[in-house]
């Protein structure tokens, strides 16, 4: 079984906060560079009535500005190409989408373990105050 670490922003401001919402779908961008593993997660991703899935897909030096026209609550993120997506976009994505929760995925990874992950920072998402740590999130 594999683990996921949830990356927190900052409380948020700009981007619509799930936990006030509840009724809407948790949306999640898909960005991996591995082909088999985007398409079998994002059709596993878009029959779940609590996700909805804005976009899948791979690494590119223009994908961090996609990602923010996305608006979306969760990036979900598979093996990429580090040399087009590393830690710096990774601030500049939080710093455009306070709200924006990042869940990093292991190859191992179960599609369960992937829901829970995506769940789990959802619901962490209204009761942020303050930074947040990055946690170990495991599917039950």
């Amino acid at each position: 079984m594999g683990t996921q670490t949830v990356l927190p922003a900052q409380p948020a401001t700009t981007n619509r906060s799930i936990m006030m919402t509840p009724h809407l779908p948790i949306r999640v961008f898909l960005l991996s560079d591995h082909r088999l593993l985007r398409g079998a997660l994002a059709r596993a991703l878009k029959n779940r009535a609590n996700i909805s899935l804005v976009s899948a897909q791979e690494s590119s030096l223009n994908i961090s500005a996609e990602i923010v026209e996305s608006t979306c609550d969760v990036l979900l993120v598979g093996p990429v190409n580090t040399r087009a997506f590393d830690n710096q976009v990774f601030d500049q994505l939080q710093n455009a989408l306070s709200n924006l929760r990042i869940v990093m995925m292991e190859m191992e990874a179960s599609v369960a373990d992937v829901i829970s992950a995506i769940l789990s920072g959802a619901q962490d998402l209204g009761q942020a105050e303050g930074p947040v740590r990055p946690q170990k999130v495991t599917a039950p």
